[in-house]
């Protein structure tokens, strides 16, 4: 990750952690798929971030089927990347158990540059995030070990996706 695309995560985590203690009124409980929206300042971030990438990549996001929280985070995410001049594709997913939250899902160890920008976007965008590198192989040693297995698949052109939980 280039020097400056380093600064601009580091100053992400510190606005997000700054604006959860400007909050003085406590909050209600809430899932994690519940609806939000971001921050003025983390929107900013997270295109930064996107527009400082060498090049501008792809998202992909998969979201499950029926579920209007995680769609409205995905759209709300989308369209961050897009106004930074990404290109986006969105699958549903059918029939699958997701982890709750946003999961990032890498298909392999070692990633084009644009992959490390979208997940520090993401990061800054203050939701919980997890990432894993090596999906693609996962993928194929799951489904060599049972053929019946049932996750988030990559497509071939696919470097990534960006998995929005229940």
């Amino acid at each position: 990750m280039p020097h400056a695309a380093v600064v601009l995560v580091l100053a992400a985590l510190v606005a997000t952690c700054a604006e959860a203690k400007e909050e003085s009124a406590p909050r209600p409980k809430t899932t994690q798929s519940a609806t939000r929206t971001l921050t003025a300042t983390q929107r900013t971030l997270m295109l930064q971030l996107l527009r400082a990438a060498p090049k501008r990549g792809k998202v992909w996001f998969a979201v499950p089927s029926g579920d209007a929280n995680a769609a409205s985070v995905q759209q709300m995410l989308q369209s961050v990347f897009e106004e930074a001049g990404w290109t986006s594709r969105t699958r549903t997913v059918e029939k699958k158990v997701l982890n709750p939250g946003v999961t990032i899902l890498v298909a392999d160890v070692w990633n084009p540059p644009y992959v490390d920008a979208a997940v520090g976007a993401i990061a800054a965008s203050g939701l919980p995030v997890k990432a894993a590198k090596g999906y693609r192989e996962y993928v194929e040693k799951q489904k060599g070990e049972n053929p019946t297995w049932q996750g988030v698949t990559l497509e071939k052109d696919q470097d990534y996706v960006v998995v929005i939980g229940p």
